[in-house]
Formats: C-alpha cells, sequence, structure tokens
C-alpha cells in the first residue's frame, strides 16, 4: 500500500447492513483506516457458519450430521432468537458428511462475490456522501478453503470431495468480484484461521475439528493454497492475511501461547505468496501485554508488508 494507515478492520462490525457500518466507521476511522469491510452482518456475523448454513447445508449431496441446539436450550445465550443456525460454542458445531456414493460435486458460488458487490453499492454512496474518506478503499474478506471447511466436514473422505468444490467456487467468486469492483477501489484479506489452530495443534486431537489427519502439514497446505489463490487478486489490489485463532462468543478456539507461529507464517506466506503481500494481521489475546508474548517479532521478515497487531477487543 502506498500510504500508511494506522488502523486495519479484520471484518466483522457490529451493524444493521453494509450502510450502517460504513456510517459509523467512515467519519470515526476518517483516513486513517487501510480499508472498511461491509461488517459481514446478517447471516455472514459468525463468519464461515455462513457457508455451513448457506452453502453445505443445502446441498442434496450432503447430509447434516450434526447441529447446532435451538437458542434458548443453554445458560448464557449470546445468540439472537432466529439464530438456530449459529453454534452455541466450538463443541456445538454443525458437522456434514457427504452422501454414500457420491464421489464428486460442486456449487455454483460461494455466496461472498453476491454479498461484496451488493455492499460495493453501498460503499460506493457513502462515498459520494463523504461518509468514507475518498482514498479508503472497499475490503473483501475470503476464507480459503481449509479455513472454510475445516471446522464443519466431518470426515476425511467428505473434506476432500468438498474441497475442491468450494475452491472451484471461490476461483468463480474472485473473479466476479475483481471484475465488477474497481481495482483502485478494493481491498482483499484471506482470513487464515483453521490453518494456524491446525498448525498450533499438530493438526490432529482425535476431536473434531480436527478428528482426522490431512496429507501435508497444516502449514505447507496453507502454503500451497496461498501459491495457488494469491496471484488471482491483480497487483494493484492490496492483499493482506489475516491471522488469528478462531473466535465464537469472544472465546478463542486455542490460546496462543506466544506469536512465534503467527511470526512463522507471516514470514512464510509473504515469500510464498506468488505476489506481494501489502499486510499481515495477528492476533493479540485481551490479557497479553508481557514481553514474552511479543519476543518472537524480532524474527518477523515481511519485507514491505505492514503489521498490524490486534490490540483492540470487544
Amino acid at each position: 500500500m502506498s500510504n500508511f494507515k494506522p488502523i486495519l478492520l479484520v471484518g466483522s462490525i457490529p451493524g444493521n447492513d453494509a450502510s450502517s457500518v460504513f456510517r459509523a466507521c467512515g467519519p470515526t476511522l476518517g483516513d486513517k483506516v487501510v480499508a472498511i469491510p461491509d461488517g459481514e452482518t446478517g447471516n455472514r456475523r459468525i463468519w464461515v457458519t455462513y457457508l455451513a448454513a448457506t452453502l453445505i447445508d443445502p446441498h442434496p449431496d450432503i447430509s447434516a450430521l450434526n447441529r447446532p441446539k435451538p437458542v434458548g436450550s443453554i445458560e448464557n445465550e449470546w445468540r439472537t432468537a432466529d439464530e438456530d443456525w449459529v453454534p452455541s460454542s466450538f463443541e456445538d458445531l454443525w458437522f456434514f458428511g457427504v452422501n454414500e456414493g457420491v464421489d464428486k460435486l460442486s456449487f455454483d458460488k460461494t455466496g461472498y462475490a453476491d454479498c461484496a458487490i451488493a455492499s460495493y453499492e453501498a460503499f460506493k454512496t457513502a462515498k459520494s456522501e463523504g461518509t468514507v474518506a475518498k482514498d479508503t478503499r472497499f475490503q473483501v474478506c475470503l476464507p480459503l478453503a481449509e479455513s472454510a471447511l475445516r471446522w464443519f466436514i466431518a470426515d476425511k473422505r467428505s473434506y476432500d470431495i468438498v474441497k475442491p468444490a468450494y475452491e472451484a467456487a471461490l476461483r468463480k467468486d474472485i473473479s466476479r468480484i475483481i471484475s465488477e469492483i474497481p481495482a483502485d477501489q478494493l481491498s482483499i484479506q484471506w482470513d487464515v484461521c483453521m490453518e494456524v489452530v491446525a498448525a498450533a495443534l499438530d493438526d490432529f486431537t482425535g476431536q473434531p475439528p480436527l478428528a482426522y489427519q490431512l496429507e501435508k502439514s497444516p502449514i505447507e497446505r496453507w502454503s500451497i493454497a496461498l501459491q495457488e489463490f494469491s496471484p488471482l487478486i491483480p497487483e494493484e489490489v492490496p492483499l493482506g492475511l489475516h491471522l488469528c485463532y478462531g473466535d465464537l462468543g469472544h472465546k478463542h478456539m486455542v490460546e496462543p501461547t506466544d506469536l512465534s507461529l503467527s511470526v512463522q507464517m507471516a514470514n512464510l506466506g509473504c515469500a510464498k505468496a506468488g505476489r506481494k503481500v501489502d499486510y499481515v494481521h495477528v492476533a493479540v489475546p485481551r490479557d497479553r501485554s508481557d514481553d514474552d508474548y511479543f519476543r518472537p517479532l524480532v524474527e518477523l521478515d515481511i519485507g514491505s508488508a505492514i503489521p498490524y497487531l490486534g490490540l483492540v477487543h470487544h
């Protein structure tokens, strides 16, 4: 990115819709923010759970083996009344299996392009009204296959069938996004979560969602995915890596001991992406301000990419 901006928004923002997010963030953050996402509102507010409920569950060749508990059935409920599709915890996730006899399937689209293109219309309006600063970009956050699917697919056979179908649909959606949103208005971020969690847990715990082993190491798989998908993004569109450890009900799936894994993945990501990486975001738990947590940053080697620390929490 040509001009450093001190603030990064990683994706989800409380709001009723994209317009309300732009009205809230634009005047408040002004020209200090890299780009503004549409807030991932509505049925995207719990990140890739959107894919479980809208992409995977309706597919005729896939069966739901577990659905989240109904709203009102647990203590300390934090979901709204109409959110039975939202897991109540990391132990209450959707799980799916591909039906017997099916060895290949497809998706028409992931849904992300539809959302991005619709939200960009609201972004253009906000810019024309002066609500959003003139050089602020519109941010689109996308999960690569492992972050999109590993949470929900119950067995390796099913994962190996669903993964290429998701990746084909993601390629089509990326093509739509970059063809319908001007490059000088766009910023794209890879949401890298399950890849980090799998690496932190050495890929296998015997318990969902890491109940089965995949080929290659988690970091190798992530590196391959980056090399395949990052070059699809035009060089004039800033590309970011958002490295995180999961967040459901404001609880990490895994608490990082320090930033060593994030630094390793940031360094590798910037080296292997096949194009320039413009920024890298790493997680900082709200209770960590000690030197030991941040010490691995001395090994950070990400070239011209801007590092962002996740210091502002709910």
